[in-house]
């Protein structure tokens, strides 16, 4: 079940598709909405060291609760291929969620025989009809993830007003279109999820740190202190260098 690390409602969220999907954006745009809710988040972003190509990831670990680590249980898989649902189903909780394109990922088989919830939403049709581009269809997984969650979409859509805050206004509103047109899609799936994951009223306001985990190995640089350790690829230590 999703609460089996002993948190009151913890949710995993991981959303995987192709390198040059917006997989990492679409990840840090949802973190951010839940943060702005008052929830803790904890997460970890995975990406080749590739020139091209290869298969990113981006999970959220979500609760009211006090979040110390990264764990690998998974209860809401957004699939934007089909090689996201063949390497991470075998991390699936019971009654996990897989959101994706009944279009593009032939997934809804699977994911009935394996005993989960298919949350089958033509995000790439959704972002047609809005005018969009194809990459759009991260912001359209976005919506159909809060809405099978049944989580306030304007935490969702403040986010994504911040996002493209410097870019017309038009910009904004299309992609909190697609992101609203997605969500109640969503909401029309068959199996409701297990847990009920709501904002926490009167939390204080909170900062999302973004960045990988090798960057936690120049914090004692900033400090003055020495760094003992840094395993990384090496576009993270040239990354980390310019950060420090």
């Amino acid at each position: 079940m999703p609460t089996e690390y002993g948190t009151s409602a913890e949710v995993r969220i991981r959303i995987g598709g192709p390198a040059g999907a917006g997989i990492k954006a679409a990840g840090q745009t949802l973190a951010r909405s839940f943060v702005a809710a008052g929830l803790n988040t904890f997460d970890l972003t995975e990406y080749p060291s590739l020139i091209k190509g290869g298969h990113n990831t981006y999970h959220l670990r979500i609760s009211p609760d006090q979040l110390y680590s990264h764990v690998t249980p998974t209860d809401v898989l957004v699939a934007l291929d089909r090689a996201t649902v063949d390497l991470h189903l075998a991390e699936f909780t019971e009654g996990g969620a897989i959101v994706y394109d009944p279009a593009a990922v032939d997934a809804g088989d699977l994911a009935a025989t394996a005993g989960h919830c298919p949350v089958p939403v033509p995000l790439a049709e959704i972002v047609k009809t809005a005018g969009g581009a194809p990459v759009m269809r991260n912001v359209a997984a976005l919506g159909a993830v809060l809405g099978h969650l049944d989580f306030p979409l304007a935490y969702l859509v403040d986010s994504l007003r911040a996002q493209f805050a410097h870019k017309a206004p038009e910009v904004a509103e299309q992609n909190a279109a697609i992101a609203t047109a997605a969500y109640e899609h969503a909401q029309q799936a068959h199996c409701a999820f297990p847990v009920r994951l709501a904002p926490v009223d009167g939390a204080p306001e909170r900062v999302l740190a973004e960045g990988v985990p090798t960057y936690a190995d120049g914090l004692p640089q900033l400090a003055g202190g020495p760094i003992w350790r840094h395993a990384a690829a090496p576009r993270d230590v040239s990354d980390l260098m310019r950060r420090l």
